[in-house]
């Protein structure tokens, strides 16, 4: 790619700059994340699941092929929770669609691979094993805790309160701008992860534990008590919330994004000075005063 340039266009303020963009614009790769509806709140949001997961991203498709583009990569994202989470997730890993969410994800994929059959626009899936940042909303559980951190540090406080259904789940770990500056150095090489993952690739960390040890490493670097209050049997309330959800060393080795060895202390601390960086914008003197040893890092991307 000659000159190449990253565009982040926001959809929920409309679709009519898309399709200016498009037509003016040669577009290489187009990365569609929609990190709207959770697992949980696809459930009781069924419609809202299908609108942000599968509507928006024919809707895109179809903008696509108004603009002519040709000669592009669709990369269409999904948590791991489009699997079967009973085991270790590889690329022989079978799809099931327990949750609406699930659903919505594997019938866009099947759509989009429908739109796009006799066109030179390939779809790619991409599989994000818990990322996140600051830019994520509380329905997720990394803002959820850090958040709170957060608004705690801000307050003065010496404990916080997190209302979790369970924190002995287990799951992959990892940050997202790391994800996504990682993808990017690989995107030459897009024919070699199709011909090793057939169901996509897969963007993990490989760093397993549990929410609870998570806590402790936060509690540890931020030097707050967090207090964990339990809202109901996780599985009787949350049935479609697994136990475990990672990523195989069999995937890991298979995977062409190349991930440096982090730690969870390194995770954290990156989770800290994104959200540090976030909140200084919001109240800058008493961020920088409280979070001194987590020095602004980089200025989150928004997407």
């Amino acid at each position: 790619m000659d000159n190449p340039r990253l565009s982040i266009i926001k959809l929920s303020n409309g679709l009519e700059y898309l399709d200016l963009f498009l037509e003016y614009n040669r577009i290489d790769n187009f990365f569609h994340f929609a990190g709207f509806s959770s697992v949980g709140k696809s459930f009781k949001f069924r419609n809202d699941a299908y609108q942000a997961n599968l509507e928006l991203p024919i809707t895109i498709a179809s903008s696509m092929l108004r603009a002519n583009v040709e000669e592009c990569t669709f990369w269409q994202a999904s948590s791991a929770y489009i699997f079967n989470c009973d085991q270790p997730i590889d690329s022989d890993s079978p799809y099931r669609a327990f949750s609406p969410y699930a659903s919505s994800k594997l019938k866009a994929l099947k759509a989009l691979k429908s739109v796009f059959e006799n066109t030179s626009i390939e779809i790619v899936p991409i599989h994000w094993f818990n990322h996140s940042g600051s830019f994520s909303n509380e329905n997720f559980i990394i803002p959820k805790i850090m958040n709170k951190v957060a608004q705690g540090v801000l307050g003065g406080k010496k404990e916080v309160i997190v209302s979790l259904y369970d924190q002995e789940v287990r799951r992959d770990w990892g940050v997202a701008d790391n994800f996504m500056s990682r993808l990017a150095g690989s995107l030459e090489r897009k024919s070699l992860i199709q011909e090793q993952n057939k169901n996509g690739i897969y963007a993990s960390s490989s760093i397993n534990a549990s929410v609870r040890e998570l806590l402790e490493e936060i509690s540890r670097q931020c030097g707050l008590s967090i207090i964990v209050e339990i809202l109901g049997n996780n599985m009787g309330e949350r049935p479609w919330d697994p136990r475990n959800v990672s990523v195989s060393s069999k995937c890991a080795a298979e995977q062409v994004l190349s991930f440096k060895q982090e730690s969870l202390q390194e995770v954290v601390k990156e989770w800290l000075d994104d959200f540090t960086e976030y909140m200084s914008n919001i109240h800058p003197s008493s961020f920088t005063k409280h979070f001194s040893c987590h020095p602004p890092r980089h200025t989150p991307t928004g997407i």
